[in-house]
């Protein structure tokens, strides 16, 4: 191997190392947020999601991996998103305004104040601010 060889590999293994650093950071600064967070596939189903979205309804974040956003509406707020938020979500990238969630015990309704955005692979990020609990 030619000391040209090396230094490529030595250059992408910093370039490694340093995107790990900042995804490490990244994760940490997403973590720490005192707004939930979450990461939605096309389907619609939770990807990653912050310890503060999870908990503002009743959950940690490894039971709704894998779930769809839906569970933790009721069919009437369902409705709602799709009549309203999703058209717009899809004519203008995003959407924000309030919802009413249900917690995992099935009764406290939590009020919310939600921003959806379009993300290029055809999820969504969605960030949202507990108001109160019901």
């Amino acid at each position: 191997m030619t000391d040209n060889h090396l230094k490529k590999i030595k250059d992408l293994s910093n370039e490694v190392g340093e995107l790990i650093s900042f995804n490490s950071m990244l994760v940490d600064a997403l973590n720490s947020s005192s707004e939930g967070i979450a990461l939605l596939d096309k389907e619609g189903k939770y990807i990653w999601l912050n310890k503060a979205h999870s908990e503002m309804f009743g959950y940690n974040p490894t039971e709704l991996i894998g779930e769809s956003w839906e569970i933790l509406y009721k069919k009437e707020d369902l409705d709602f998103f799709y009549k309203n938020a999703f058209p717009t979500i899809k004519k203008v990238g995003k959407w924000s305004g309030v919802s009413f969630g249900i917690m995992k015990d099935g009764f406290t309704i939590v009020e919310e104040n939600v921003y959806l955005t379009a993300l290029s692979n055809g999820g969504l990020i969605c960030t949202c601010i507990e108001t109160k609990k019901k």
